[in-house]
């Protein structure tokens, strides 16, 4: 296809030049045109890679480490384990931490984790944003197939189907986590495999 505003050769189904930004609809396999009823991306973009994707993911974790912390802290002191929590060691089993903390605040903080994360990104990826604060850092957005802000329902749902099973699945949902990322590297429009299933895009500003 030949986007029309500038004439740059585009991938077929493609949402965004990756030339001048101009985003567009396709009609038929070899012609598109403008979105006429939207406000266009004035800005060149193009598809976000893995790298930048990850250098924002932990961004995003290190700015929630400390909130969530805290939580976790009052959570603890409310629970009557403040100082069990001086006893964990790095390595410890999901058995382990049970053992040492209880069933109950174990749940309690892994439901904190969850919801406190989930929220953080799926709020800030449905925002006029389209972004968390990591992403927005380096000039990356999330948009549906047709370059849309991304609803509050579509965002969570891409926040379950990537990150809930690194916490629901120890050991093997990080695996999962790590092989769906890497498709981003493998991918035409740089897609991991949980904005695959929701129909999102991460783009880029140049």
């Amino acid at each position: 296809m030949t986007c029309p505003h500038c004439g740059a050769e585009v991938p077929d189904g493609d949402a965004f030049c990756n030339a001048c930004g101009q985003r567009f609809r396709g009609h038929t396999a070899t012609s598109i045109e403008p979105v006429q009823d939207e406000p266009v991306v004035t800005i060149p973009v193009a598809y976000a890679g893995f790298w930048l994707r990850l250098v924002a993911f932990l961004i995003d974790l290190a700015l929630l480490f400390i909130p969530l912390m805290l939580i976790i802290r009052v959570l603890a002191g409310a629970m009557g384990v403040t100082d069990k929590l001086q006893q964990i060691q790095p390595g410890q089993t999901p058995e382990a931490l049970i053992a040492l903390l209880g069933s109950r605040f174990v749940i309690a903080m892994l439901v904190t984790l969850i919801l406190g994360i989930g929220l953080y990104f799926s709020l800030c990826e449905c925002s006029p944003w389209r972004a968390t604060i990591g992403k927005r850092t380096l000039g990356l957005f999330v948009v549906d197939m047709n370059g849309h802000r991304i609803s509050f329902a579509r965002s969570s749902a891409r926040y379950f189907a990537g990150k809930l099973v690194v916490f629901a699945l120890p050991g093997v949902g990080l695996l999962y986590f790590i092989t769906a990322s890497a498709m981003v590297g493998l991918s035409a429009r740089k897609q991991a495999l949980y904005d695959i299933a929701t129909g999102c895009l991460v783009m880029r500003k140049l």
